[in-house]
């Protein structure tokens, strides 16, 4: 798949490195109507071993980053993500980037979480459990109290029941309620850094990030514009045949063993509010084409060998219209994984997955050509124990993706 350029994407390409078909496709270079994408999840926490010799690695890495817009995620230390926006825009590396999006976050900045309850809107189920039952038995409370537990908020509710009216079965009910009406401190891992970087060759306007509901790592979008720029009096137009594309970076939350303990109700729940405040990031009229990429720790079946998992971030941006090139494959066709079971940092048992995406709003009127990237791997050597392990960077590879204006269009 990685390696197939459908027809009219080649004769595209074709085109523009010949001069006879100039004219046919409005005048505009191959770089005016092109623009390239490469997602890479480096994984730069404590999740996985050898963080030390991984994040040696990375620049290696990083030098085969030849794509117009760069999105990295997970790059915890606050001094390593400065490290490597300097290396992406350093002339001497040659790698081409002059701009890079990222905030440094830590917890000291967030504001407490308020109470999942207020007095007030307990106070009649405090009542009626008083009252009607004198203390925490869950048949009395289901025949007399359910009707005021179910007119709370859902925060509260889930708050007070978690999944069912079990979980105050026997136990503190007055400790429950004071639990649901006290804030909480925010306190995530990773020192509440979201390590998400943002990367372009050309220079990007509208930049800004958006804090994204999380428990346990922070999660943020880092989002910026390509396009039409006025600088100095002077008009730069970088994709005239495009126009302008806003780019946004981001990594949703893990499905993981740890219990969640957060305010969306579980994890995956809290998955599908983050893609939900993801498409609440503001476009305008300008905007000829929208990208969303980075990490969704999910994916949808696809090609022969891709089993669904954990489906429904994916299938909530394909329901509002967005478009996953990497997966525009046929039945028998195999599709390479991203999170891979011959990757050392993975379940060899696994099955191949793709958490990795870049999707684009809109499809018509443009090809599309996408591939795996960041495809490593490593030996690490003991001289003293005479042993080698096998490692990469991460536990994830990356794609990339080439977005061409269509000629036929």
């Amino acid at each position: 798949m990685g390696t197939k350029l459908s027809v009219v994407f080649a004769f595209a390409i074709t085109c523009f490195l010949f001069s006879g078909c100039e004219n046919e496709l409005g005048g505009f270079s191959l770089d005016e109507q092109t623009i390239s994408f490469e997602t890479f999840n480096v994984r730069l926490g404590e999740e996985l071993p050898l963080l030390s010799e991984r994040t040696e690695k990375l620049e290696r890495i990083l030098k085969t980053a030849d794509s117009d817009i760069l999105c990295l995620q997970e790059i915890y230390d606050e001094n390593e993500i400065m490290k490597i926006s300097q290396f992406l825009k350093d002339k001497k590396n040659d790698l081409g980037y002059i701009s890079t999006v990222y905030v440094n976050t830590k917890n000291e900045d967030f504001d407490p979480i308020p109470p999942s309850c207020t007095q007030e809107e307990v106070a009649p189920v405090v009542m009626c459990v008083a009252m009607e039952c004198g203390g925490t038995d869950i048949a009395c409370i289901a025949q007399n109290c359910l009707g005021d537990i179910l007119a709370l908020s859902p925060v509260c509710q889930q708050c007070l029941i978690g999944d069912g009216l079990g979980s105050i079965a026997g136990g503190d009910f007055q400790a429950v309620l004071e639990e649901c009406m006290v804030e909480k401190e925010v306190v995530y891992k990773n020192n509440g850094n979201n390590g998400i970087l943002l990367a372009s060759k050309y220079p990007l306007k509208n930049k800004g990030t958006l804090a994204l509901t999380s428990y346990g790592n922070h999660r943020m979008a880092v989002y910026a514009t390509l396009g039409r720029i006025e600088k100095d009096g002077e008009i730069y137009d970088y994709k005239p045949a495009i126009g302008d594309t806003q780019i946004i970076c981001t990594a949703l939350s893990a499905i993981i063993d740890e219990e969640y303990d957060g305010i969306a109700g579980s994890w995956q729940q809290e998955q599908l509010t983050q893609i939900n405040e993801i498409l609440s990031i503001p476009d305008n009229e300008n905007i000829a084409q929208r990208v969303i990429m980075g990490d969704f720790n999910s994916n949808i079946a696809g090609g022969e060998n891709i089993i669904e998992f954990n489906p429904a971030p994916v299938s909530r941006l394909i329901s509002e219209g967005w478009y996953d090139p990497y997966f525009d494959v046929d039945k028998d066709e195999v599709i390479e994984c991203t999170v891979c079971p011959e990757n050392p940092f993975v379940d060899k048992n696994s099955l191949e997955a793709v958490h990795d995406h870049i999707f684009f709003k809109t499809k018509k009127g443009f090809n599309f050509y996408s591939e795996r990237a960041f495809f490593n791997e490593y030996l690490l050597f003991n001289d003293l124990e005479k042993t080698k392990t096998r490692y990469s960077v991460s536990d994830h590879y990356g794609i990339k993706t080439i977005m061409a204006v269509d000629p036929n269009f």
